[in-house]
């Protein structure tokens, strides 16, 4: 039930919503979509321009699920969160 919840949250205009919601997961650590729910949550830290959160998070999930098929989403979404971060750098 929380996966349905925070991908209506992400791709819609809620990312913060979706946050919020995937904290429950410390209270299932076992959660068959732990893994797909903390994608979207790394999707929605990216939408709020929290990129130092979204980068720990995208290395948290390719570290600890190497074989994961999710692999390609989570290398392209770091790719994007390095630009934005070395965009942010580079006006600072």
């Amino acid at each position: 039930m929380i996966y349905p919840l925070v991908k209506i949250a992400v791709s819609g205009s809620e990312p913060a919503l979706a946050i919020r919601v995937a904290q429950q997961l410390k209270r299932y650590p076992q959660h068959p979509d732990r893994v797909a729910i903390y994608t979207l949550v790394a999707q929605a830290y990216y939408k709020l321009n929290k990129y130092e959160q979204a980068n720990a998070l995208v290395n948290k999930l390719i570290k600890s699920n190497p074989d994961n098929p999710n692999m390609p989403e989570w290398t392209l979404l770091k790719k994007q969160i390095h630009r934005k971060m070395q965009a942010q750098q580079a006006t600072a």
